[in-house]
C-alpha cells in the first residue's frame, strides 16, 4: 500500500464520502415519535364574530 503517496489518499476520501452517501440513500431514517399540536387560545363563538372591538 502507497500510504505515502497523496494520490492514494484522494482517492481513499472520495471512497469513503462515496459510501457514506450510498448508505444515507439505501438506509431508511428512523422517523421520530409524531405529537399532536396544543393549542391554548380561545375558540371564537358567535358572540365574539358580530362583536365591532375584536382582538385579532
Amino acid at each position: 500500500m502507497p500510504i505515502g503517496d497523496w494520490q492514494f489518499w484522494v482517492v481513499t476520501v472520495i471512497a469513503i464520502i462515496a459510501l457514506y452517501v450510498l448508505y444515507r440513500v439505501l438506509v431508511p431514517r428512523k422517523k421520530g415519535k409524531r405529537t399532536s399540536l396544543t393549542v391554548s387560545a380561545q375558540k371564537r363563538t358567535e358572540h365574539n364574530k358580530n362583536s365591532d372591538n375584536c382582538s385579532c
